[in-house]
């Protein structure tokens, strides 16, 4: 819960330069909002896949790689896709597990149902791997 709190705070110290320029330039107000909701969103995603393996080990170095090579792999997973063009359902199952995918949509302002329902799976996901690890190593 605090490291949603300092990343909250963190998300909305991110939203004042573009914002404190908003009289300057037009923003168009419902994809700004889209995009910075899904930034929150997908800062969520990556903070619960940490704390999910920060409970699996007390080597916090061990913790940080692994949170780092786990996140870079679902940021790059639509790179990977692409080698299996002639395969059309593994390369959408790759697409579909990719941050990239869903966060480009966003970022372009596109709400689009199946980004809300990924990054809702993986959250619910995460937390469920977090409670299992607490469960595990309590006894």
């Amino acid at each position: 819960a605090t490291n949603l709190l300092v990343w909250f705070f963190m998300w909305i110290a991110s939203l004042v330069p573009p914002l404190s320029i908003a009289r300057l330039i037009y923003i168009s107000p419902i994809p700004f909002l889209y995009s910075a909701l899904a930034t929150f969103v997908f800062g969520s995603c990556v903070l619960s896949i940490s704390q999910a393996i920060s409970f699996a080990s007390k080597h916090s170095a061990l913790n940080f790689f692994f949170s780092l090579i786990i996140i870079v792999i679902l940021n790059l997973l639509h790179i990977f896709a692409s080698v299996f063009y002639e395969w059309a359902e593994v390369q959408n199952f790759l697409l579909y597990l990719s941050f990239y995918h869903h966060f480009d949509r966003a970022s372009k302002g596109i709400l689009d149902s199946r980004d809300i329902v990924y990054y809702f799976l993986l959250l619910v996901f995460c937390i469920e791997l977090n409670i299992f690890i607490l469960r595990v190593k309590k006894k």
